[in-house]
């Protein structure tokens, strides 16, 4: 059954034909040697241990997490494992996905941009804490019949219910050494840097 193994991804999920995933980012963390994933059309992020060799990766066992090929986490929509319904889906065809860089504000969480994070005609950003210890494991440990932990949010970014930010398609998201985020709003083209307010304190000029 799908949801006793939520350390795997059931292939039979998502209905775009062959773009079934679109994995849109890709984003690797070097200080606890993982990589974590964006799956655009099934509204999740996945992290793996980046130390496996191919054979252990092939399997259950091994690599500095002791867990070979298996999610060591994943986040955004537990019904994709048959550990929730549509009501707990955090993730809205996200992509851009990254962890905020040791040093900078908001160190060890993760940015993801949606281009419609809160309606058709709304795109969001967030900032948001995995349920992860100094060494890299996440807590607590996937039981029986609990989706994965939560994730804690620390930035949000809607400008308001008026739907002025909405990117349809491209656009994307970075975490600054400051706190700030950098938007690239590919529909205006232009960039905005935002404070953790959500005030606009820096755009590009709009090339021609």
């Amino acid at each position: 059954m799908v949801g006793d193994n939520p350390q795997l991804l059931d292939i039979n999920v998502g209905s775009n034909g062959r773009d079934w995933l679109h994995c849109n980012g890709i984003y690797y963390n070097a200080q606890f040697d993982q990589i974590v994933i964006s799956s655009k059309h099934i509204s999740e992020i996945f992290i793996i241990d980046h130390s496996t060799t191919t054979t252990q990766a092939a399997s259950h066992f091994g690599g500095k997490y002791a867990k070979g090929g298996d999610f060591l986490y994943r986040w955004g929509n537990p019904k994709n494992y048959d550990r929730g319904t549509n009501t707990d889906k955090k993730l809205f065809g996200q992509h851009e996905v990254r962890w905020i860089r040791k040093g900078f504000v908001n160190e060890g969480a993760i940015s993801v941009f949606y281009n419609q994070g809160v309606s058709n005609s709304q795109s969001s950003t967030e900032i948001f804490f995995p349920p992860m210890n100094s060494e890299g494991y996440y807590t607590p440990p996937i039981n029986n019949t609990t989706p994965f932990g939560s994730a804690v949010s620390a930035y949000t970014f809607t400008n308001g219910s008026n739907g002025i930010f909405y990117i349809n398609i491209q656009g994307g998201m970075q975490g600054l050494p400051n706190g700030n985020v950098l938007i690239c709003n590919s529909r205006l083209r232009e960039f905005w840097e935002l404070d953790l307010n959500g005030t606009i304190v820096w755009q590009s000029t709009k090339q021609r």
